[in-house]
């Protein structure tokens, strides 16, 4: 698989994607997908359970993806519906990880202009190949939080919803990630929920059957 590394563009630019969000894993990052193996990644303090919902594969529903990111800074283990960045890998002289244990995600965005946004080159199938993943990571969220995930989606959104309409009501310009929940949260707040499994059986196989190409 093709990586994109530009580090004097990104120089240049002082990380202005990492400002935003820290990238997201894919599965093949990790040696193992199993409970104990990726309690001890997480436990290491740079990763969050995070995820997002989605909607437009069948009609009047969501769910909700949940994958692994590089933790934002003073942000939660299980950060769901979160607010963005910056990165807590970020420093002054760029990511503290190397490109073998960056997150692919990462790695799969092109570098194009100072200030971004840059080209994302990966197809909504590799992220999507995390729903075969789903199970282990509502696993780790109960053992985190001992709550079900359900009930984190909905605290995390009514949170999330009260900061940006406040935000709203006072004229308070969004962060990017903002305005981009402030979509999602009216799908949430207006159609039926959907686990992942239900979900998985309403996709067609090419949404969560990704394979990456080796180049």
């Amino acid at each position: 698989m093709e990586k994109y590394i530009d580090t004097d563009l990104c120089k240049e630019c002082g990380g202005v994607c990492c400002q935003q969000n820290g990238c997201i894993f894919l599965p093949q990052d990790f040696e193992k997908m199993t409970f104990n193996y990726l309690k001890n990644e997480i436990d290491k303090g740079y990763i969050s359970i995070a995820g997002q919902p989605f909607n437009g594969f069948y009609e009047n529903g969501w769910s909700f993806l949940l994958y692994l990111r590089a933790r934002n800074c003073d942000a939660p283990i299980v950060d769901l519906i979160t607010s963005g960045g910056p990165c807590s890998l970020l420093t002054e002289t760029g990511c503290k990880l190397d490109e073998e244990h960056r997150p692919t995600l990462g790695l799969l965005v092109k570098p194009t202009k100072i200030g971004g946004p840059c080209e994302k080159m990966f197809p909504q199938e590799a992220l999507m190949s995390w729903i075969n993943y789903n199970d282990v990571l509502c696993q780790l969220i109960k053992h985190y939080t001992k709550k079900d995930v359900v009930d984190i989606i909905i605290e995390q959104t009514k949170e999330k919803s009260r900061s940006i309409n406040n935000k709203r009501a006072l004229r308070i310009e969004l962060k990017a990630m903002e305005e981009h929940l402030y979509y999602y949260l009216s799908i949430m707040n207006n159609n039926p929920y959907y686990t992942s499994q239900e979900a998985k059986r309403m996709l067609s196989p090419k949404y969560y059957s990704w394979k990456p190409k080796n180049n």
